[in-house]
């Protein structure tokens, strides 16, 4: 099988695995975890800057279809901006794909073992930091000073408690979690194409 195939084979893998975590639902009140980045961050690490900005491209369009199609949570609405959904997947692709790329290197100069699950690891954190610094920075631009929800249902959140909801709570979590499921994930992927 030659290269070209096994990353068609292995981006379709990738976006079905996206695809599932689109609707894995942890319950928060304003939006749900990106565990759908996890595929991006692998995909980048595993394959690659360009697969890593096709994956993230991917994902955004998802979220950005998903917004519409199924707008589930209180935010969803501001997630139907390209800006917002598209623009921070893709921009994470490249950040972990080129971070991965650049902390592997440098981990194999100073002899650090694990270096595939520390630059995973890392690299992960940071795109995730970046997901979260990118998407937030273009919801403030484009929300804030606003209230959601319907008065008549007593419902009115001021979009500055929802961002500090989001930061604290979402963010926390997605730095914990997706760094620990992508490592260990791109670390067995990476063993099993040595092994090819």
């Amino acid at each position: 099988m030659n290269e070209k195939t096994k990353n068609v084979a292995f981006l379709g893998l990738m976006l079905a695995v996206t695809l599932i975590l689109f609707f894995v639902r942890i319950p928060i009140p304003t939006v749900s975890l990106a565990l759908f980045l996890i595929p991006v961050f692998v995909t980048a690490q595993v394959k690659g800057i360009k697969l890593g900005i096709i994956a993230g491209l991917t994902a955004g369009m998802l979220s950005f279809i998903v917004a519409w199609a199924v707008p589930a949570e209180l935010l969803s609405f501001a997630f139907q901006n390209p800006i917002v959904s598209v623009i921070p997947r893709i921009l994470v692709g490249l950040v972990a794909s080129a971070t991965y790329l650049a902390l592997k290197d440098l981990f194999k100069r100073f002899k650090k073992a694990p270096t595939v699950l520390s630059a995973s690891y890392t690299s992960a954190l940071l795109a995730v930091i970046t997901n979260s610094a990118l998407v937030l920075t273009a919801l403030l631009l484009f929300y804030n000073g606003k209230n959601l929800g319907d008065p008549e249902d007593g419902v009115v959140l001021n979009f500055k408690w929802i961002m500090a909801v989001v930061v604290s709570l979402n963010t926390l979590i997605e730095i914990i979690v997706i760094p620990l499921v992508t490592a260990p994930a791109v670390y067995a992927i990476s063993k099993v194409m040595q092994s090819e």
